[in-house]
């Protein structure tokens, strides 16, 4: 029992000195342990956000931070949502941060808009720490930013700046009053930025006659920085992300195809580029230097495009936004310390004098440019709160403790404004970086000043930043004398994204206050000054519902019913305030703004009126507001269908007519007449919204693109498409991504097609002979022979595309006529209706036999192409490299290609067939349709068939063939081609497209699945586009429309479609067409047989046919020596 006794104390004696001891050092360590401060006012859950939500420029985040460090102390603790984040506004502690501290904060937080907009956090800037950010940042390093490169690219840089210079020269020598001009300097610097960055990264530039996708991209970028820096309610609290509070998810997600699909583009045509110019023979830009790098090395992480796609969006994005940003700070800043600016042209004047211009090697003798530089980027930093850290462990910073995933913010500005450092803080005094602090820069090695941040994480680009900005003042300022054209200095105040911008237009004029005593009630000023501004969203001045797409669906209603309310009130009562003091007009906040106190009055009957009747107008007219407005603009908006559906056919009904008149595209257009530019069909069981108007159009093909790329699978394109391995019928995704860009480069580039041209020359000439011989042989009594023209250009079509495609024509072999002729059957079968295509669970059926044609044509096709494929292997077999020189067919191509390359979903032979067959097919059918009704037009209008012959025999004379090279001086002749495409476009209705994912068209929602249809025939023939549109006036391409094009950028006339899915043809298209007619009518007199008009009545398919034949009588008016 005593041992027992023992035992116990001994055993509860070490239990309680155990737990004694590990208090004792738990107390010791935690009492050793510092926690930053926290900033008080913390709100349950969501911390200290609401602090942080202001719009005026006095409380932006960087200076509200800034006031609460006056308050808290250079390091402080906040609540952000689920996050911890300290803020350092010290110097000092900013050093310990950024040298002792450097790699343990070296991490970006994840966000949202790296995560969607970022490609998953590729952009090196925001991407985190580790392999593939140290291998990135040393690429964009060593080729865009060291020493080396920047000095190899000053051209450029030089040549854009210079060419701007030019641009303000030209407005000035054009707009100028009393000797001045006006200019908005925001945009003009905008421009250059882009220029210059997308020139080095891109090889394109921003203006009027280059890349358009670099506008885009700008505007992308734009809109990048302004969602980067926006507060995301995700961001602080995840758990609320499916909500998308505020829409930022959604709009990340259109920028960032925007912006993909701008940037994929430019890859591709840069890896187009590297196939035919071997490495050193031209000018390598940032994206050529990646593609080469990416060969040789693997990036963590990433694939090699992805990479290269997020590499040089980073670069570009905080290239020029930053840079914009600066230089317009510095500008204005200049504008409003006019002592400065005459001081630093003095200085140019003295260094570089007025006969020549500054150059980027004269900035180092420019010490006060450089000073207001400095100077600029210290009052103004870009980015005034540091893009933000993330500890990768736990760390010290001044003796607190920083634990691992904590955030961390430095407030630049607040350093930058610090009284201790920089005497008279917030004045413009370029003068203190030439006395006081000659020796600071803003390299990052001065931690008073790093406008570019500091340590490993600092902005890669301080070099080539340092480079542009001085150069860029210097030219401005050697080049124009400035000056603000009002005595009101320039308004500084800012907006906040990512980094802050000027809030208002830079404009070097006086620009008068919208609105004159803006807080004052002056219903007169819409009387007078501003009688045209509305509210409707038009008048960015005045917007109280909204604008964009988002605009309150119900403004005509609340215009209807606001002023009809207080009509009623006035007619009905006598009002006054309750007393001579004036009512209260205080606020309170909410979802909308509130009057704070109730409004009571005392009313006087005017007339004999009933109160009840005025109480129920006004709560029936709000009540009616509120729901419709939530009704209307709710997910449930959906297209109206058109009336007349049947019972499980829909409206398949309406389109069976044969007739001219019945013809879908036309029954279509008259259903739009009757329902509106948009409507919904039901066919079978499919839904279709049918779009009838350019803006819808554009919508479409434009902010909708990547959503309707998808095509709906048919009959005819599983069983005679190889199961839908044409591109152009086939699924959005990798496959038709990669046979779209095999098509676009080796058969439809400019290259390519001009490597061509002698197959086109040759086939035309041959047809041209072939008139010739026959005129010869049957020429009547009047010198004239009659010829059926349709089967004479299918034959050129025919012969030119297989012999580009396959190397062979139809005169060689029998076998060929056989593909044209199951070709054109093809045709028939693709546009024909077939009932299972909308009532599939009737397809076991087969009515109407079309499955069995179609496995019969496609039969026909496959053993033609089967054989065809056969003989270039062969021929590749026998063909060694280097022994024998021999032109390459488009098989030839693709063969090639697949020899080092696999396609997802298809074996090579099936995609090498499908892709060949795929570009025959579309190629021959959509020309001899534009060539058939483009002569029979022109054969129904004499006098613009005259036109163009005086035309040809000015331009190219009756001595020589034209060529096609003489195509691009023939307007008359192109204006011709646009004017049949525009009248009978070869698709009347588009190829149909099928919605990926939701999606809006005029504010209407677009559940998935649902398929599109755009009515081209109908845009085209719109009255209110084109005067007289059924008449044939080319010459309107010549006046009204002269800049209207065919190529899908003027959705007024989009005859090959627009968008990622348009016809990838179009360019051979364009030179075919005019050719062929251009040939025909410098060799040939043509008459119609009679004075009847040609039949112009068509029949449907896939493309839209002529019906009748199209007979001629042809003359020689050549030399008889040209023919032979």
């Amino acid at each position: 029992m005593d041992f027992f006794l023992i035992a116990v104390t001994l055993a509860s004696s070490f239990i309680v000195l155990f737990f004694l001891h590990k208090q004792f050092y738990s107390t010791k360590k935690q009492s050793s342990s510092r926690k930053v401060p926290e900033a008080a006012g913390a709100w349950p859950i969501i911390g200290h956000l609401h602090l942080l939500g202001g719009s005026e420029s006095d409380q932006l985040p960087h200076k509200v931070l800034g006031r609460l460090a006056d308050k808290y102390g250079s390091i402080f603790g906040m609540k952000l949502g689920v996050h911890q984040v300290v803020v350092v506004s010290d110097h000092k502690l900013a050093k310990e941060c950024f040298t002792t501290n450097d790699l343990a904060l070296a991490n970006r937080p994840k966000s949202m808009a790296s995560e969607i907009i970022g490609y998953k956090d590729a952009m090196f800037g925001l991407s985190p720490y580790g392999p593939y950010w140290r291998e990135t940042r040393k690429i964009a390093t060593i080729e865009l930013f060291s020493a080396r490169r920047i000095e190899m690219l000053k051209h450029i840089r030089q040549f854009e700046v210079k060419s701007s210079v030019k641009e303000i020269y030209n407005n000035w020598a054009k707009n100028n009053l009393n000797g001045v001009v006006k200019m908005e300097m925001k945009e003009w610097i905008g421009d250059l930025v882009m220029n210059t960055m997308g020139k080095m990264l891109f090889g394109k530039g921003r203006r009027s006659n280059e890349d358009e996708g670099i506008n885009k991209a700008h505007k992308a970028i734009r809109r990048f920085f302004e969602l980067l820096g926006a507060f995301v309610v995700a961001d602080f609290l995840p758990y609320l992300r499916w909500l998308d509070i505020g829409g930022h998810e959604k709009a990340m997600k259109e920028v960032s195809k925007e912006m993909d699909s701008v940037v994929e583009e430019w890859l591709t045509e840069h890896k187009t580029k590297r196939g035919i110019i071997k490495s050193g023979e031209a000018e390598e830009d940032f994206m050529d230097v990646m593609l080469s790098i990416c060969e040789d090395r693997d990036l963590p992480g990433f694939d090699a495009d992805t990479a290269i796609k997020a590499t040089c969006m980073a670069l570009l994005s905080a290239g020029t936004d930053t840079t914009i940003v600066t230089l317009t700070w510095t500008l204005s800043l200049l504008l409003n310390n006019y002592q400065a600016l005459e001081k630093a042209q003095d200085e140019l004047d003295a260094h570089v004098g007025k006969n020549r211009w500054v150059q980027e090697s004269d900035i180092k003798n420019l010490v006060y440019l450089q000073a207001i530089v400095k100077e600029a980027l210290r009052l103004y930093p870009a980015a005034p709160l540091s893009v933000p850290h993330e500890s990768m462990e736990d760390c010290t910073i001044s003796g607190y403790d920083i634990p691992k995933g904590t955030r961390l913010l430095v407030n630049l500005w607040k350093i930058h404004h610090d009284p201790n450092i920089w005497p008279n803080p917030h004045e413009f005094k370029p003068e203190r970086f030439l006395m006081t602090h000659k020796d600071v820069d803003v390299k990052g090695n001065h931690f008073e000043l790093m406008p570019f941040g500091s340590g490993r994480r600092m902005c890669p680009g301080i070099s080539l930043a340092l480079q542009v900005l001085p150069f860029v003042i210097a030219m401005l300022l050697q080049g124009f004398d400035m000056k603000r054209l009002s005595d009101e200095p320039i308004d500084m105040s800012e907006s906040f994204g990512l980094t802050v911008l000027k809030a208002s237009p830079l404009e070097i004029h006086h620009d008068p206050n919208i609105w004159p005593n803006p807080h004052e009630f002056k219903p007169e000023r819409f009387l007078m000054t501003h009688k045209d501004v509305n509210v409707k969203g038009n008048h960015f001045e005045l917007m109280p519902f909204g604008s964009g797409r988002r605009v309150r669906p119900g403004i005509s209603l609340a215009l209807q019913v606001l002023p009809f309310v207080i009509a009623m009130l006035l007619q009905g009562f006598d009002m006054k305030r309750l007393s001579d003091e004036p009512i209260d007009m205080s606020e309170s906040f909410g979802l909308t703004v509130l009057k704070a106190s109730p409004l009571e009055a005392p009313f006087t009957n005017r007339a004999a009126m009933d109160i009840l009747l005025i109480a129920v107008t006004v709560a029936s007219s709000f009540i009616l507001f509120f729901f419709l407005g939530k009704k209307v603009s709710s997910k449930s908006r959906r297209v109206a269908e058109a009336g007349g559906a049947w019972p499980i056919i829909g409206h398949l009904h309406l389109l069976g007519g044969s007739d001219t008149d019945q013809l879908p595209h036309k029954i279509m257009g008259r259903m739009a007449d009757k329902y509106g530019p948009i409507f919904r069909m039901k066919l079978g069981v499919h839904q279709v919204v049918v779009v009838s108007d350019p803006k819808l159009a554009k919508e479409c093909f434009t902010t909708n693109d990547l959503a309707l790329a998808g095509r709906p699978k048919s009959m005819s394109s599983e069983i005679m498409a190889y199961k839908q391995a044409f591109f152009g019928l086939c699924s959005y995704g990798p496959y038709w991504r990669e046979t779209r860009k095999i098509a676009t480069i080796e058969f439809f580039s400019t290259r390519r097609i001009e490597m061509l041209k002698h197959i086109r020359e040759f086939e035309v000439k041959s047809g041209i002979k072939e008139i010739h011989n026959n005129w010869g042989k049957n020429m009547n009594l009047n010198g004239v022979v009659k010829m059926e023209m349709k089967e004479w250009i299918g034959d050129i079509v025919m012969n030119t595309m297989q012999k580009m495609l396959f190397g062979r024509n139809n005169e060689q072999e029998g076998i060929n006529y056989k593909a044209h002729k199951a070709i054109r059957r093809y045709f028939e079968l693709s546009g024909a209706f077939v009932v299972a295509d909308f009532l599939p669970y009737l397809r076991w059926l087969d009515i109407g036999g079309y499955e069995k044609a179609m496995k019969e044509v496609s039969k026909e096709i496959d053993s033609v192409v089967e054989e065809w494929l056969a003989e270039h292997k062969t021929k590749r077999g026998i063909i060694k490299s280097g022994e024998e020189e021999e032109e390459e067919d488009f098989m030839d191509v693709m063969l090639s290609i697949f020899e080092n390359r696999h396609l997802p979903a298809f074996d090579a032979d099936t995609a090498i067939k499908a892709t060949c067959m795929g570009l025959l097919l579309a190629g021959t059918d959509t020309t001899i349709i534009t060539l058939t009704w483009t002569l029979s037009l022109l054969l129904n209008n004499y006098q613009a068939l005259q036109k163009a012959q005086d035309e040809l025999d000015a331009h190219v004379g009756k001595n020589a063939w034209v060529q096609e090279s003489d195509i691009k001086n023939l307007v008359y002749l192109q204006a011709i081609v646009k004017e049949a495409l525009r009248l009978y476009p070869a698709g009347p209705l588009s190829v149909p497209h099928e919605s990926m994912e939701d999606c809006v068209i005029g504010g209407y929602h677009i559940p998935k699945g649902t398929r599109l249809l755009v009515n081209l025939w109908k845009i085209h023939h719109d009255p209110n586009i084109w005067k007289n549109p059924h008449e044939f006036k080319p010459e309107r391409f010549l006046t009204t429309h002269k800049d209207v094009d065919v190529r899908g950028n003027h959705f007024e006339l989009i005859p090959f479609g627009s968008g990622r899915r348009m016809c990838p043809g179009i360019s051979l298209t364009l030179q075919v067409v005019p050719f062929v007619i251009a040939v025909l009518l410098q060799g040939f007199n043509i008459k119609r047989p009679s004075d009847e008009p040609i039949d112009m009545s068509e029949i449907f398919g896939l493309t839209v046919l002529k019906a009748s034949p199209l007979e001629v009588l042809l003359a020689p008016r050549l030399a008889p020596v040209l023919y032979e």
